[in-house]
């Protein structure tokens, strides 16, 4: 899967780099206005079927990959961990965003780096998020496998991914939705077409060509959940470790 958002000879990961640091300030906005809202509740849905997962087990340390501005990492204090919760994402401002957002929360560490090459030792954190991130990785299969590394036995892996919906009508909506409105919306507020277009393409191609559920069971992870959201237009994938 190698559809990148500017087209140029540049490796797509510094492609993604340079495209949400560019977007960066308004990531947030944008984000409500083009979900309608949305956003907030399918993080919501996701940390609460952790909690069910979990039950009265402790958890201790947390990590949100590709974090962005860090609003999903937040929500996952709600877990109530023992350690703390770290949010890392390969966008220097992305994460500079996150840090000035959340800058009086202590256990909430956000830091710089790559998903498919964490500065993190085996067996650290009981649960790894990915929201809305997978299918920028450029290794979607060495990402998970580092993400299964880092993750303690019995540790939970959970994807929130966008996906396009199976019901013919409503994946008219979703197609006319995300290839007309989005990098429209996209353009007026954060000045960049190309960004919001790749947003499109990057599901479509996500969806025809990834299979997620057996990327995951290829790395060693047992599927928990597999669930979707607002008519298929996303995903929810819990594996355990």
């Amino acid at each position: 899967m190698m559809v990148v958002p500017y087209n140029t000879n540049e490796p797509k990961k510094n492609q993604i780099r340079k495209m949400f640091n560019h977007i960066a300030e308004k990531y947030d906005f944008l984000n409500r206005l083009l979900s309608l809202g949305n956003d907030k509740c399918w993080r919501r849905k996701t940390v609460k079927i952790l909690k069910e997962i979990k039950g009265e087990i402790p958890v201790g340390n947390v990590i949100d990959l590709a974090t962005g501005t860090g609003v999903l990492a937040e929500t996952l204090l709600k877990l109530n961990p023992q350690g703390k919760v770290y949010g890392v994402d390969i966008a220097e401002n992305m994460i500079e965003v996150a840090r000035k957002k959340y800058l009086n929360e202590p256990k909430l560490v956000f830091e710089v780096a790559d998903g498919e090459n964490l500065p993190y030792n085996d067996d650290f954190f009981d649960i790894a998020t990915i929201g809305f991130g997978i299918r920028n990785y450029n290794h979607i299969e060495k990402g998970i496998k580092e993400t299964y590394r880092v993750l303690r036995e019995h540790g939970i892996i959970a994807i929130l991914e966008l996906s396009v919906p199976k019901n013919p009508l409503f994946k008219l909506v979703h197609e006319l939705h995300s290839s007309i409105f989005i990098p429209l919306v996209g353009f007026i507020f954060a000045g960049d077409l190309k960004a919001y277009s790749y947003l499109h393409n990057s599901v479509k191609e996500f969806s025809r060509t990834v299979n997620l559920v057996e990327e995951l069971e290829k790395a060693g992870f047992k599927i928990k959940v597999l669930k979707t959201f607002t008519f298929g237009t996303v995903t929810l994938y819990i594996g355990e470790k």
